[in-house]
């Protein structure tokens, strides 16, 4: 051990435990015992436990508690830390490469759209480093993981691959392997690019892409960070250090090549996304002038602005598919009937959600197509009086994310 050349936080495939497919939390395991503990205990531990000694066993033990006391704390597998030295930002994640990659992509995807600039990105398997021309903050990063589900990080990325040197590569491979690129042909004399918008939507892209994802990345674990980030069960440590710590060091000085990552094309393409499912939710929609016209239909067939078919009626609540009672209870209150309580709470409900397909038509029902998303919510997100396509779609997104992050805490 003593003879390795490079850095043993690194370098431990002489550890048996090495070929464990869970060794990128177990090293982070590791780092977080060794930083716990003092440090006549942590050196007697990494002996017995691991057989290392000398100058590595310095190593680790120094490393470890320099960069715990820098960073406050390191990074776990329901914890990340997000560390910023001003000339870049190292996200501390114990995924693995791949994931790591993969995370990377999309995170910095998503920050060249928001900044307007191309963000640069490198990983190894316990951090994700990132560079730009213009400054990115922190928050920026949290943000983007907190803002998208893991359905949507899984799209996002699709759109950004297509965009990196991993799947030019992946992509002329196939190629050549279904006879579209000659053999023989060197890679300067192929127009990648214009191969690849030539072929999008062909088997042989989708056959590169499902190669990269598959194969390449850990496109399942990098969707699950989205969705445990939303829903709290990771958390994000952000600190701010005049330099890199000695973890983040590693990865400053090791990688020079960075992969640098565009927008997608521009917001539109992310953000059309979410539109797409809004847009493909169903409701029952029921007239609450006189109780006439009930009807299922989807967000996306009905006109900007909602009206009754048989009385032109602008009072349209808006229920689930399967609801049965409410139309009882509308046909009820119209012949002049007493509700219960029970009755008279639903139609209140049902109310709500008519003022606002009154007052704001098909965009209310947008609204409502979000998950956990009320007539309450949907209120205060259409009350500014929001017309814009994307500022729309950001805010029900941020409103999905609440709700993502809250849910667990409401109980039955």
């Amino acid at each position: 051990m003593e003879s390795m050349n490079k850095d043993v936080l690194d370098l431990w495939p002489e550890i048996d435990w090495i070929k464990d497919p869970d060794l990128r939390l177990k090293t982070a395991k590791v780092w977080e015992t060794v930083g716990e503990k003092d440090e006549n205990e942590a050196r007697n531990w990494l002996e017995k436990k691991y057989r290392i000694i000398g100058k590595a066993q310095d190593h680790v033990v120094d490393t470890v508690k320099l960069s715990r006391e820098i960073l406050g704390k390191l990074q776990t597998e329901s914890c990340f830390v997000l560390e910023d030295f001003d000339a870049a930002l190292v996200l501390h994640s114990p995924l693995g490469t791949k994931a790591n990659e993969a995370l990377g992509v999309v995170i910095a995807a998503l920050l060249s759209t928001r900044v307007g600039t191309d963000v640069g990105v490198e990983q190894d398997p316990y951090r994700i480093l990132f560079t730009s021309n213009t400054r990115i903050k922190p928050e920026q990063i949290v943000d983007v993981l907190q803002d998208y589900d893991s359905t949507q990080a899984l799209q996002i990325l699709q759109l950004a691959v297509k965009k990196t040197q991993n799947f030019s590569s992946r992509f002329i491979h196939v190629a050549r392997r279904m006879g579209i690129i000659r053999r023989d042909a060197k890679i300067r004399e192929i127009p990648v690019k214009k191969l690849i918008q030539s072929y999008e939507g062909t088997p042989v892209f989708e056959e590169a892409m499902r190669e990269v994802l598959s194969e390449k990345l850990e496109s399942e674990l990098v969707a699950s960070v989205f969705e445990r980030v939303s829903k709290g069960k990771i958390g994000i440590h952000i600190v701010e250090t005049k330099g890199p710590s000695p973890l983040a060091r590693l990865i400053v000085e090791e990688k020079t090549r960075f992969e640098v990552v565009g927008e997608i094309t521009d917001e539109d393409e992310v953000l059309a996304m979410i539109e797409e499912r809004l847009l493909s939710k169903k409701f029952k929609l029921v007239c609450m002038a006189k109780g006439d016209w009930n009807s299922v239909r989807t967000v996306s067939t009905l006109e900007n602005e909602v009206r009754c078919p048989v009385c032109d009626s602008k009072m349209i609540a808006v229920l689930y598919p399967t609801d049965t009672e409410f139309t009882k209870i509308v046909a009820k209150k119209v012949s002049g009937k007493q509700l219960s309580k029970t009755e008279e709470r639903k139609y209140q409900a049902g109310g709500l959600t008519a003022s606002l397909v009154s007052n704001y038509g098909k965009r209310a029902l947008l609204v409502l197509a979000g998950r956990g998303l009320g007539p309450s919510t949907a209120s205060r997100i259409l009350r500014p009086g929001l017309v814009e396509r994307h500022a729309l779609l950001r805010e029900i997104a941020k409103a999905e994310r609440e709700y993502a992050r809250t849910r667990p805490f409401w109980g039955n």
